[in-house]
């Protein structure tokens, strides 16, 4: 689970919900990690935590007792939050940095891997020590993994986590919640998404716009929206632990229904439009993504076969335009369908002859 850079040089600050991380951001950026963990253990259940850090601390030259205390309170945090102190962690030796002030002659820092030695070999039964990965050099920048680099800290890590499970130094998993259960029901173009009855603490979540007002706020047992994604987080209880997590909800907004759901789809800053329309032989596809996303563009016909692939790689914000020959197609309805990341669109393309 990716987490971010994050350094020790603010003690506990990073953990703590009343001090501000770099005197501006809240229990920042510690509560970044807090809430993937959350939401991915509750979704698919969690292994152990792959601890991969101490580049930063590397130039910072963080004390191995500095270092050590502060992981271990990191690692206890994580445990409450999550409402089990079994969670295993695995902490690999990271600390290779060439960007290092001039007066420091070494690219690793022999205290920092001391203290993730320590750490690691202070959870024989719930995790253990990670691989050491200040041996792949000659990074790109000086810090970070890519290309090549990437396969050989991904075998390394693959093969220690194969060996502390091996030698039963992970706990057993901690298993995923039960999804929680939610309905929709139409009223004109506004759909009412209703959670089941009986939890605490509802959060409704749309993941392309997490800032939407309306959306990212509400805490009722349901929400309206025109369309989009949304989900819905709960528990069962007040206080840590995990949560129980709504499928993704897509609401459609697909070509053919009445004119205000399409001015909607606008709102939504996402649009997906054939013209002309209807169309002999010629037709440009025109496709607006507020945000960069992963494109797919296809048209199937009425049986929903694969006709064409118009466009399959990532795009970056802006109107995008595609002229497309469909004079090979026989004449009747076909189906333009966008896909950007999560986000699915389509309409109608009518070919005549």
């Amino acid at each position: 689970m990716p987490t971010g850079y994050l350094t020790f040089n603010n003690d506990r600050n990073v953990c703590s919900p009343d001090p501000a991380w770099n005197g501006t951001f809240i229990g920042y950026p510690y509560i970044e990690f807090k809430l993937a963990l959350r939401f991915y253990a509750s979704l698919f259940g969690v292994r152990a935590i792959l601890w991969h850090q101490g580049e930063a601390d590397n130039h910072l030259q963080t004390s191995t007792n500095d270092y050590e205390a502060d992981l271990q309170y990191v690692i206890q945090k994580a445990r409450s939050h999550l409402a089990n102190q079994g969670l295993s962690w695995i902490v690999a030796k990271a600390t290779y940095n060439v960007n290092v002030p001039a007066a420091q002659s070494d690219y690793l820092r022999d205290g920092v891997r001391q203290a993730q030695d320590n750490v690691g070999g202070s959870l024989p039964n719930s995790g253990g020590r990670g691989p050491d990965t200040d041996q792949i050099i000659n990074r790109s920048d000086g810090v970070h993994f890519d290309g090549d680099k990437l396969r050989q800290a991904g075998e390394l890590w693959a093969d220690q986590v194969r060996d502390e499970i091996n030698a039963q130094r992970v706990q057993t998993p901690i298993s995923a919640s039960e999804p929680l259960n939610v309905s929709m029901s139409l009223n004109g173009s506004l759909y009412t998404i209703t959670a089941e009855a009986g939890l605490q603490n509802y959060y409704w979540y749309d993941p392309i716009y997490a800032e939407r007002p309306g959306l990212n706020q509400p805490t009722d047992q349901s929400v309206t929206a025109f369309g989009g994604l949304i989900r819905c987080y709960a528990k069962t209880y007040q206080g840590a632990g995990l949560f129980r997590v709504s499928p993704l909800v897509y609401i459609t907004l697909g070509g053919g229904r009445l004119a205000t759901v399409q001015s909607n789809e606008e709102a939504l800053g996402f649009s997906l439009r054939v013209v002309p329309n209807p169309v002999e032989d010629r037709v440009t596809i025109r496709v607006t993504l507020p945000r960069p996303a992963q494109v797919m563009l296809t048209v199937f016909d009425a049986t929903g076969k694969l006709v064409k692939t118009i466009a399959r790689n990532y795009h970056d914000s802006g109107e995008f335009n595609y002229p497309v020959d469909i004079s090979s197609l026989t004449a009747g309805t076909y189906l333009c369908r966008l896909q950007a990341d999560d986000l699915f669109l389509t309409t109608k393309l009518l070919k005549i002859k």
